[in-house]
């Protein structure tokens, strides 16, 4: 089944024209810089930085997803 799937995907993109591999290849880098890049440096580990142990962690999110009005 993976194979058959492999097959359609290479021949699909093999058949595709200039400007359409191109624009696969812009798609692919916004979404490595979306979930990559911006992930490293634009959202850093609040729980690890702030908390040293699992209990005030899990007690943080308890407050903020539950009790937090």
């Amino acid at each position: 089944m993976f194979v058959r799937l492999w097959h359609i995907y290479y021949d699909g993109f093999s058949h595709l024209p200039g400007w359409g591999k191109m624009l696969v290849v812009i798609v692919l880098l916004k979404l490595f810089i979306l979930f990559v890049v911006f992930k490293a440096f634009l959202m850093p580990n609040y729980l690890n930085t702030t908390y040293t142990t699992e209990q005030e962690k899990s007690e943080h999110v308890f407050y903020e997803l539950i009790q937090k009005p």
